[in-house]
């Protein structure tokens, strides 16, 4: 049962939630006409991570899924959209030892 493992270097958490088991993370990438822009990934975790908004995340990772649904903002139309999933992540808090990781990988 091969599954597909997503690695991301550098990323920032946007927000929590699900009582902690859940973050929003934004990992940033220039574009082609030079801007600066954001990929964002849901992570889905076993126990509540601890992560304040706005902490710096190296090396993290986990199981790929995805889950569509409509994203209705305010000031504009409805959409379908598909959120990238992040399932029993691992990462490291930039600057710290270590041992401050997620869950154990699924290997």
């Amino acid at each position: 049962n091969n599954m597909a493992y997503v690695s991301i270097k550098e990323a920032v958490v946007k927000s929590s939630f699900y009582d902690g088991k859940g973050a929003k993370i934004a990992e940033q990438f220039t574009k082609r006409d030079g801007t600066q822009g954001e990929s964002y990934y849901t992570l889905f975790f076993n126990e509540p991570h601890g992560l304040a908004d706005g902490t710096k995340l190296t090396k993290v990772g986990g199981v790929l899924s995805t889950k569509g649904r409509i994203y209705d903002p305010e000031d504009g139309e409805a959409r379908a959209v598909v959120d990238v999933v992040l399932n029993n992540p691992t990462f490291e808090v930039a600057g710290a030892p270590a041992a401050q990781t997620g869950d154990t990988p699924p290997w």
